[in-house]
């Protein structure tokens, strides 16, 4: 006898294949693409993200070691979306 669906497979059978392609696929690779942006070209990073008017903006060491730490924020954002998310 096949075990009886619990709430939540009844709940993620619910959910639009539109979000759970986006959710599940789309922002974890989005993120990975943030994470190597922000470890393999900080300034183009910070050209895209920084308004015009403070344009250039030097690599300091500082800013090199914020982009490193916010590049480990994406990573840890894909994690989250990409493994945690898929195993709900």
């Amino acid at each position: 006898m096949a075990p009886k669906a619990g709430p939540t497979n009844d709940f993620v059978s619910r959910i639009s294949i539109i979000y759970r392609l986006y959710f599940l696929w789309l922002e974890p690779l989005a993120a990975l693409a943030g994470t190597y942006l922000c470890f393999s070209s900080p300034s183009t990073f910070l050209n895209a993200t920084v308004p015009v008017p403070a344009h250039p903006v030097d690599v300091t060491p500082v800013l090199q070691m914020m982009m490193r730490n916010l590049g480990c924020l994406y990573a840890l954002f894909a994690v989250n979306g990409g493994v945690v998310l898929l195993w709900l």
